[in-house]
């Protein structure tokens, strides 16, 4: 998802990354784009420097978070807030009362037409580390504690062009740790899609997660900028912006 620097759009427009020009697709949403069979015509094209990436599904129907130390055995989820997705270069504020918050990188599959994988991209499940505390010694899973903010994006690589591949993280342009979340040994997303779509059924736009467990669980401080960096998908950039009365901006 794409919109043209200087043009208000509230959804921006699906588009395809051709070189360093953006191709706009004839669908409203990539949602939209998956239901029709992965195909639409293309419209006008656009330099990419004069255009600001949007997340990719900017309003899921759903977000199901796997932990990779599951995926090896019996999987198991919780669903997190669809709400407050931010794209690249957007802003997560720090919950108000919560001084320490943590990132917590994720490699996100999306669901396309037929329940199918349609695609992979960058997620940073951002927590409020008090609240996780909490809800883990009531025997729950994390809600809560990362209601507040989903970085997305930036692009979305197809399943048939996505390479594996570790994911480096960065603070402050330093880099704190690599994962092979989207590498060799990642996760086993077969038996993910199965366990996530018994006796369901996944639409278009719905989200997995498979996230780390961080080794560097330093809260980060305002004016920090957190990034993840996969070479087949880009870079997906945080800054941490002072603590406010409401949550992250939603898309």
């Amino acid at each position: 998802m794409f919109s043209p620097v200087g043009m208000d759009l509230d959804r921006g427009w699906p588009g395809r990354l051709d070189g360093e020009h953006v191709v706009q697709l004839a669908a409203q949403t990539l949602q939209a784009f998956f239901t029709g069979g992965g195909a639409a015509r293309e419209h006008a094209q656009f330099r990419l420097e004069d255009c600001v990436l949007r997340a990719p599904v900017l309003h899921p129907p759903s977000v199901r978070l796997f932990g990779c130390d599951a995926a090896a055995s019996q999987p198991f989820f919780s669903f997190v807030s669809p709400f407050p997705v931010l794209a690249t270069g957007e802003q997560v504020v720090r919950p108000e009362g919560v001084e320490q918050l943590v990132y917590r990188p994720a490699l996100a599959a999306v669901i396309g037409a037929g329940g199918a994988l349609a695609g992979f991209s960058l997620a940073n499940v951002w927590t409020a580390r008090e609240r996780l505390a909490l809800e883990r010694a009531a025997g729950a899973g994390p809600a809560k504690s990362c209601d507040f903010g989903l970085s997305l994006g930036p692009v979305l690589a197809t399943a048939d062009e996505f390479a594996p591949a570790g994911i480096s993280v960065r603070v402050d342009g330093q880099e704190r740790e690599r994962l092979e979340l989207g590498g060799a040994a990642g996760p086993p997303w077969p038996a993910l899609l199965a366990y996530a779509a018994a006796g369901t059924s996944l639409r278009p736009g719905e989200l997995l997660l498979c996230a780390a467990d961080v080794t560097d669980g330093a809260a980060l401080e305002p004016g920090s900028t957190v990034e993840l960096e996969h070479p087949g998908i880009g870079t997906l950039l945080t800054p941490i912006a002072a603590p406010g009365p409401g949550s992250a901006r939603p898309s």
